[in-house]
């Protein structure tokens, strides 16, 4: 598969703190992928930030595994500490580029997130636009039968950016609130994501897409 291989962003922020510092070394000596037992019907989240939606999910589902890909190194951090202090078994985190992960995957997934991915509105921005059609259909390829992939967005350039390019590749979808799986429905009832959150006092609107496996 194709695929573009850059990185576009930061992959850290704040300077971590010693206490951090050993939180991450723990995480990622016992806490990744190959810590995975049970890949029955799994979950997926890429590019969760600070992984509230990934540990809401695994504390409220013990009996799914769930996987997180975060590149940002503060963001694994915090799913690296919620799996330590809330004692979540059921949850990994890789702390890395999608692309260096995604031939790992096996084809195991009910669900797959993408919450609000970095729109890179401006123009000359739109190559980093990396979440295309061409990795869509790859994340469906990994996808159980009657598995899904969610993606949640307050750009409304993405929306047509996602219709276009869900198009090309002939994936199935559907938009719209109600489509959305229980346990997200739950957790924007709830907490919502950052940037949820940053919506909700705004006059921003969010937007859903649904893409199903038959």
């Amino acid at each position: 598969m194709e695929c573009r291989k850059l990185f576009y962003g930061r992959k850290i922020g704040r300077k971590l703190s010693s206490a951090k510092v050993k939180i991450l070394d723990n995480g990622l000596k016992n806490n990744t992928i190959k810590s995975i037992k049970n890949w029955d019907k799994a979950v997926l989240e890429i590019g969760g930030g600070d992984g509230e939606f990934i540990s809401f999910s695994a504390e409220n589902r013990p009996h799914i595994s769930h996987l997180e890909v975060e590149p940002f190194i503060n963001g694994a951090v915090k799913v690296f500490e919620n799996i330590q202090k809330k004692g979540l078994q059921n949850l990994a985190c890789e702390n890395d580029i999608f692309q260096n992960v995604q031939e790992k995957l096996p084809t195991v997934f009910k669900e797959i997130y993408i919450l609000y991915p970095d729109p890179w509105h401006k123009k000359r921005h739109n190559k980093r636009r990396w979440i295309n059609g061409v990795l869509l259909l790859f994340l469906s390829s990994r996808l159980v039968s009657g598995g899904k992939i969610i993606i949640r967005t307050d750009h409304p350039s993405l929306v047509k950016f996602f219709e276009t390019e869900l198009k090309k590749v002939n994936l199935s979808f559907v938009r719209g609130e109600d489509h959305l799986p229980n346990i997200l429905k739950d957790f924007l009832k709830i907490y919502n994501t950052k940037y949820g959150r940053k919506n909700m006092s705004s006059s921003k609107k969010d937007f859903s897409f649904v893409i199903y496996k038959d």
